[in-house]
């Protein structure tokens, strides 16, 4: 048990290096024209495949949570004010170093609203898997209580797996929303289906006693 927590942790610390790295690459060296032309790309991509209308309310979601949680409580504005105004301790003065400045906060604006757009993403399918949710809990609970009554053998193996799985999609959607990888419109329902299927197997295989 203590070896699989210790690989668990050892994949954890990896994959967050991973996204750090990724992260000061792209902050450092991406020029922000194509993170705007990456950031279109996907739009393209979930136009296709969803439809249009279903892209322009990801689009309108994505914007107004960004518009909610950056630009009104004045965060954009602060950080132009105290990197490009004079007097501003920080201030970059030299002309290459404030186009250079500029660029690289181009960048970080428009990898935040990529964040922002992938979680109106996957919100456009919450509507259609609340009602799948509860059913599934109730029916695992249901079917341990049924191998309960029964005395039927509950496999920790299965347990286990049920458990890696459920790890692997939530890492999975994670780096969908930091990495710059496009995670297909669709594949979110899927990847979702088998979360929820993964935790019936985990509920439904729970020792008979806790």
């Amino acid at each position: 048990m203590a070896q699989r927590h210790g690989h668990g942790i050892a994949v954890g610390l990896f994959i967050t290096g991973a996204i750090v790295i990724e992260l000061a690459v792209l902050l450092l060296f991406v020029p922000s024209a194509r993170v705007a032309q990456y950031n279109a790309n996907e739009r393209a991509a979930v136009a296709a495949d969803l439809g249009l209308s279903a892209e322009a309310r990801v689009r309108a979601n994505a914007k107004t949570w960004y518009r909610v949680t950056l630009i009104e409580p004045g965060f954009v504005a602060a950080l132009n004010e105290y990197l490009f105004q004079a007097g501003s301790p920080k201030s970059v003065t030299d002309y290459s170093a404030t186009n250079y400045v500029r660029d690289r906060l181009a960048t970080f604006w428009r990898s935040i609203y990529a964040v922002y757009y992938r979680l109106a993403l996957i919100w456009l399918w919450v509507p259609y898997l609340l009602p799948l949710i509860l059913p599934t809990l109730i029916d695992a609970v249901q079917a341990r209580r049924v191998r309960q009554w029964r005395f039927s053998y509950v496999s920790p193996l299965i347990r286990a797996l049920a458990t890696k799985t459920k790890w692997l999609i939530a890492t999975t959607l994670g780096a969908a929303l930091l990495l710059p990888l496009h995670v297909p419109a669709l594949a979110y329902p899927f990847l979702f289906g088998v979360l929820m299927l993964a935790n019936w197997v985990w509920v439904a295989n729970l020792q008979k006693r806790i």
